[in-house]
């Protein structure tokens, strides 16, 4: 019986530690922190690098916004690889390198995923500072600047661009997406407070071109890779609130569970790869903001299961009645969640509530289809918002 409770008492603090109190400690240590770093003697090199798959709709308005930025144009360079794009992609890039002599392109006549092109345009890039970012995050004038502006200090290998999100009308999902994405951001302002970001956001991020490492074949999740990967070489990574990227981002809860799915599978790709983080041989701190942030939260799915089961076995029969009750009145809640969505009705803390079940169900499915092997919606978020971000 004291073993029971014990168990499923710790799988509750676990998942109550990540979700409130860490997010509280991190706040604090954004507050806390106001970095400051020397001007720059000269403006570095910088190579723009992203995959597109069929991104007609952003890719004009994304590469404008890269040549708008208040940077040296004549240190600017953009490369960009068409994921074996079926509409007008190719097209849009080869008129706007006519426009723009630093745009550079190549297509991939079979889909690759942007893990696979990340690693080709960067063998191919010039730049002393590589940008990874996505087609659908736009930049504003003072993005490029913004990022470079740490590298001004020679242990820093990565900065964290600042995503501001843009929803997609419609769906049913946006009010939780954002707040998703807020949280996400302040973790990793509070994170850079250390030098320790665990984990880049793929909407743009800046790292040393010398430093940068290929993904792994097979890997859908560059980003975590590349922060990672720094962290093991003793460099610091960083988040910059100055520089802000727009985001699209999908409300859909569809869209957004396979997305989770997907990047579920790469964390926990990942998870195994950089078995060293979760063993601590990073230091402490490294080892303590991995599992606050990513770690625990992974494994949310497996501790309420183990909670469940710990509770199901307890001798306390009313526990076991408590448990199972709240446990179907989550399911219920859920279903009559997205029920009541359908026809345009929304109650927001029941949609947190399904929300969060939703997403943790994508993880165990990304979790399934990492122990499997198993590819799950290509090498792409099925995602395509209607409106674009606006600057």
């Amino acid at each position: 019986m004291m073993l029971c409770t014990a168990v499923a008492l710790f799988c509750l603090l676990l998942v109550a530690y990540s979700y409130l109190l860490f997010p509280w400690i991190m706040k604090r240590a954004a507050a806390r922190s106001h970095p400051e770093f020397e001007p720059l003697e000269d403006f570095p090199t910088v190579s723009v690098i992203m995959a597109a798959h069929n991104e007609e709709h952003v890719l004009e308005d994304k590469i404008r916004s890269i040549f708008r930025c208040r940077y040296p144009k004549h240190k600017i360079e953009v490369w960009v690889g068409s994921d074996a794009s079926t509409d007008q992609t190719d097209s849009i890039l080869e008129r706007l390198s006519s426009s723009y002599p630093q745009l550079r392109w190549r297509r991939f006549a079979e889909r690759t995923g942007k893990p696979g092109i990340i690693n080709e345009l960067a063998m191919a890039a010039t730049g002393s500072i590589l940008v990874v970012t996505d087609a659908d995050a736009l930049f504003t004038e003072f993005t490029l600047a913004e990022l470079v502006l740490p590298f001004s200090d020679p242990k820093v290998g990565a900065v964290q661009a600042h995503a501001e999100v843009i929803l997609e009308p419609g769906g049913d999902v946006g009010t939780q997406e954002l707040a998703y994405t807020r949280r996400e951001m302040l973790l990793k302002e509070g994170e850079s407070a250390y030098g320790t970001v665990i984990g880049g956001f793929g909407a743009a991020y800046a790292l040393r071109k010398d430093l940068f490492r290929p993904v792994p074949r097979g890997f859908v999740v560059d980003d975590f890779f590349t922060f990672s990967d720094l962290l093991n070489q003793g460099y610091q990574t960083l988040f910059s609130v100055e520089a802000r990227v727009l985001l699209g981002l999908s409300t859909d809860s569809g869209v957004q569970f396979r997305r989770k799915r997907r990047i579920g599978r790469g964390n926990f790709q990942n998870l195994w790869y950089f078995r060293w983080l979760w063993l601590g041989r990073g230091g402490w701190r490294i080892a303590w903001l991995f599992w606050s942030h990513k770690g625990i939260r992974w494994m949310t799915p497996l501790l309420l299961i183990l909670f469940c089961i710990c509770a199901c076995f307890h001798p306390a029969a009313r526990l076991n009645q408590w448990v199972c009750i709240a446990a179907g009145a989550v399911v219920l809640l859920s279903v009559l969640d997205l029920i009541l969505s359908r026809r345009g009705v929304h109650v927001s803390p029941v949609r947190y509530l399904r929300h969060f079940l939703w997403m943790n169900l994508a993880l165990l499915a990304g979790l399934w289809d990492a122990l499997t092997k198993k590819s799950v919606g290509g090498s792409w978020d099925n995602q395509k918002p209607t409106d674009k971000p606006a600057l």
